[in-house]
């Protein structure tokens, strides 16, 4: 599968820009920015994760009202959260992670397509046993992973210091992701040797073709 210049280019700006974020949120639990730039970078993510799914939402009108009483609640507490805005910092990593094991962790429930299972199947088309036994796997491992990742974060944050666990959380837990990718794609190598090779990323990709167009998605 090709890759045409503006995906390789769009993946280039959302590195970029996550980079930059990671830098400035560090700085800020660091103490190097002031408490007003710490408070928008924490609260900044969540409210646009708000906003992102208000606009895919048919509940759009009650997300959008709660938006904006989050970012009225942030302004009337900006002087409680200036000494304490690294709490957000926690909460908005922790719910990312968390949200992302249920994700994965529901579907493997009875009468579910696992996660993996699903992309796997947007890229071959109808899977062998032995790949959806494989691909099932993988899912209990991302939902692991993501509940470990969870986990670490709040007893990381509780028992070191602040400085410890922003550096665990923004430039730590990225590596641990991109291992897991590379490793489960080597194993997948051994594991599966009939199945036509595939990019690392040609799951998501395919999932995220198939949102673009649900008509062409197989039925999961």
């Amino acid at each position: 599968m090709r890759v045409g210049r503006g995906a390789v280019l769009r993946a280039m700006a959302v590195i970029v820009a996550a980079t930059a974020y990671a830098v400035l949120a560090h700085l800020s639990n660091s103490g190097r920015l002031p408490a007003g730039a710490g408070i928008a970078l924490a609260v900044g993510p969540i409210l646009a994760a708000g906003a992102l799914c208000a606009v895919r939402s048919r509940w759009r009108h009650l997300l959008w009202l709660a938006c904006a009483l989050g970012a009225w609640c942030t302004y009337l507490g900006r002087d409680f959260l200036a000494g304490h805005f690294s709490w957000l910092y926690l909460l908005q990593q922790v719910a990312a992670y968390a949200a992302l094991g249920f994700a994965f962790g529901r579907s493997l429930i009875a009468q579910r397509v696992p996660l993996c299972t699903y992309w796997a199947t947007l890229v071959h088309g109808s899977l062998p046993p032995a790949a959806v036994r494989y691909t099932r796997a993988v899912t209990a491992a991302w939902t692991a992973l993501f509940a470990a990742i969870a986990v670490a974060l709040v007893a990381v944050f509780v028992l070191a210091p602040l400085a410890t666990w922003s550096a665990f959380a923004n430039f730590g837990v990225f590596p641990l992701l991109v291992a897991m990718f590379i490793g489960e794609y080597l194993v997948r190598l051994r594991a599966l040797p009939d199945m036509p090779p595939a990019s690392i990323l040609a799951g998501p990709r395919a999932y995220l073709d198939a949102t673009r167009d649900p008509a062409a998605a197989p039925r999961a």
